[in-house]
């Protein structure tokens, strides 16, 4: 199943909620950014078509944006070629300045362009274990990136990656 549209979702309480246009990419050099891909979230489909709502993306520039999907593609293989299970949460925190610290414009005067984007990932060794399954004698791993969410224009990028 591919959506090339991303749905308002219903269950925020705003009452003007964010729109699939409010994206205006080709004149911000931004783009739909999602936090969390529906390939990650295939438990039911309830879990997978929630990935699809604009709740789940913010404004990325494209650099950020396939670095991000590169990470995605290498936890993918994880759980595929090496039979992991993973526990994701992933975000974006602060207000994106441009070049001379000014706040970029919201888009569509309704969307932050946020400062960083971050991603915290355990990686526990056997498909089906849970949190509560983690003890000091559990085999796995925790990783985190903290991106600058700027184009590759507006700063240096210097990525934090954690082990």
């Amino acid at each position: 199943m591919l959506f090339l549209h991303f749905l308002e979702d219903p269950k925020l309480p705003f009452n003007e909620k964010v729109q699939h246009d409010d994206f205006a990419t080709d004149s911000t050099g931004y783009t739909r950014g999602h936090m969390g891909t529906g390939e990650h979230r295939n438990r039911n489909q309830q879990d997978y078509l929630a990935t699809f709502l604009t709740s789940n993306i913010i404004p990325q520039p494209e650099n950020i944006n396939k670095r991000w999907g590169g990470l995605e593609t290498f936890l993918t293989n994880l759980v595929k070629d090496e039979n992991k299970e993973i526990y994701i949460v992933a975000g974006g925190d602060g207000q994106a300045v441009d070049k001379y610290g000014v706040p970029i414009t919201p888009l569509s005067n309704k969307i932050i362009v946020t400062k960083n984007v971050w991603k915290v990932v355990l990686v526990l060794d056997k498909p089906g274990q849970g949190i509560s399954d983690v003890t000091n004698d559990t085999l796995a791993f925790a990783l985190a990136l903290y991106l600058p969410n700027v184009n590759k224009n507006q700063a240096q990028i210097k990525p934090k990656l954690a082990l």
